[in-house]
């Protein structure tokens, strides 16, 4: 299956903000102003829609595995 560019951008970007969730301790404020988005809001929307969790949440569950 082929992926669009902007699908292919999602994935590479959600895969980033999830290795600082997992790797990091910055702040989802700091994450959000490292790749470049504007509103950390607004990454926080666009991560819970592809990833089908909250920034925070997803960070707490792979602390907890």
């Amino acid at each position: 299956m082929l992926l669009s560019p902007k699908e292919l951008i999602d994935r590479q970007t959600i895969s980033e903000i999830k290795s600082y969730l997992v790797n990091t301790d910055m702040p989802v404020k700091t994450i959000a102003s490292s790749l470049n988005f504007e509103d950390v809001s607004y990454m926080c929307r666009y991560f819970r829609r592809l990833a089908g969790t909250s920034p925070v949440e997803y960070r707490q569950n792979a602390k907890n595995r």
